[in-house]
């Protein structure tokens, strides 16, 4: 179920007395509306949720540091600027770093920049297009360093820098810093305006991550690796760029552990998919129909995808092993391109591409009630089974690897369930079973 969380303001009327700002400009004294501040949206699976940091603004600079710590497992999004001063396009950067910013303002060595991108208020807001998806455990602090690059940003006059300014189930919000420059001057206690967007990491998370690289240089396939970081992952699908192919099989290989140094043999290696049906054009096509790679947490997978005919295509990396690209639940390293099957003269290349995964920590977890729930067949055609030991089923709730429900069975009232999801494409599903004491969520595949 999602969960929207919607904050209704009233309008707020400020006599904003002449004064300057960190940046020694003078604050202008016409100013948006403060009306319709929240508009929370649908940013990912079990998304929708928000907090609000400080509705009005009354000072600004180039940018503003602060701090958030998580209650719970929650992915923060994207960030909204609330009442911006220009109407105009700007352009902007979003930093990060773990844990406190206290002691780093003027260091950049310690932070990540995770996004820039031009943006334009909107009703007086402006919203990131970013999809961060920075993955924040229980207790755990972030720091961000929002930017403007011309016009800079606004924000509020605060009380006492690393005081909660607000706060709500899921995370807790910090005053901050304003600063100037880049990662220059600081002016404290200020507070950052606008609204975090975040997922609540209850269940499941569903993504991709994409390399999006040169597309420099092709071969047959390609061996690379993959690494869960704290959580467990699975591997729904690759897209990868195919270069002069028109129809061929395309062949999934993976083995416990790296690749690099098992290229040459096809012992300790498993065929995980064997597609004769993937007819991609010259562009980004599926490798499978649907695959199910999990990689537990702390682990690496090996991975070698080829072709029969036809070019996978890849960018010329530097080092094997070096990272091509990583968020906070998985890194992918560099292998090497293959002539074909277990033969590789080729190498560093990267992957380019998309990976199709799911976080997977809680999937099949659930109360004592719940330990010996039996579903089958999984894989399934259609009919699927669902049994739970004596608890009585009081709920069924169908979704979508994005999160999205697509079937619901309501008070069943019986310890044994079936239900036809024959309507449903080929994929991946997730079933979460609810009786009166208990939840759980468990992973179904649909041929």
């Amino acid at each position: 179920m999602k969960k929207i969380t919607i904050l209704l303001s009233a309008f707020i009327s400020l006599s904003v007395q002449a004064q300057l700002m960190d940046n020694g400009l003078p604050y202008p004294d016409t100013k948006p509306g403060a009306s319709n501040l929240e508009k929370s949206g649908d940013f990912g699976s079990f998304c929708g949720y928000s907090l609000t940091a400080a509705p009005t603004t009354n000072n600004g600079n180039d940018g503003v540091m602060f701090k958030i710590r998580a209650k719970k497992p929650i992915i923060i999004n994207t960030f909204s600027l609330l009442n911006p001063v220009v109407s105009t396009a700007d352009d902007f950067e979003i930093y990060t770093k773990t844990g406190d910013y206290v002691g780093f303002e003027t260091n950049p060595a310690a932070w990540n920049m995770v996004f820039s991108t031009s943006a334009t208020p909107v009703n007086d807001t402006i919203t990131f297009s970013a999809s961060l998806s920075l993955f924040m455990n229980t207790n755990e602090t972030r720091s961000f360093y929002v930017r403007g690059l011309t016009n800079g940003v606004d924000y509020l006059n605060g009380t006492t820098e690393g005081a909660i300014f607000s706060q709500n189930a899921e995370l807790e919000f910090f005053e901050g810093k304003g600063i100037g420059g880049l990662f220059a001057t600081t002016n404290t206690p200020r507070v950052f305006s606008g609204i975090i967007h975040y997922c609540e990491a209850t269940e499941f998370l569903c993504d991709t991550l994409g390399t999006q690289l040169t597309n420099s240089n092709s071969n047959d396939g390609i061996f690379f690796d993959i690494q869960a970081k704290t959580q467990n992952i699975e591997i729904d699908n690759f897209f990868l760029d195919f270069l002069d192919v028109t129809k061929s099989k395309v062949m999934v290989y993976t083995r416990n552990g790296t690749s690099v140094g098992n290229e040459g043999s096809p012992v300790g290696w498993t065929l995980v998919s064997s597609n004769n049906q993937v007819n991609p054009s010259e562009g980004s096509a599926a490798v499978a129909p649907v695959l199910s790679i999990e990689i537990p947490a702390g682990t690496t997978k090996g991975i070698h995808i080829v072709l029969d005919r036809g070019f996978i295509e890849y960018t010329n990396g530097t080092t094997v092993g070096e990272i091509a690209k990583e968020n906070d639940f998985m890194i992918i390293r560099t292998g090497t391109g293959a002539d074909e099957p277990f033969v590789t003269n080729n190498l560093p290349r990267k992957i380019d591409g998309r990976v199709s995964y799911c976080v997977t920590s809680n999937i099949g977890i659930g109360d004592a009630e719940l330990a010996e729930l039996n579903m089958f067949p999984n894989p399934t055609d259609g009919m699927v089974y669902i049994q739970t030991g004596n608890a009585n089923i009081e709920n069924i709730v169908v979704m979508d690897a994005s999160g999205k429900v697509v079937y619901t069975l309501s008070s069943p009232n019986s310890n044994s369930v079936n239900i036809n999801l024959d309507f449903l494409n080929s994929g991946v599903y997730f079933i979460r079973t609810q009786t009166a004491n208990a939840t759980r969520t468990d992973k179904l595949l649909k041929n």
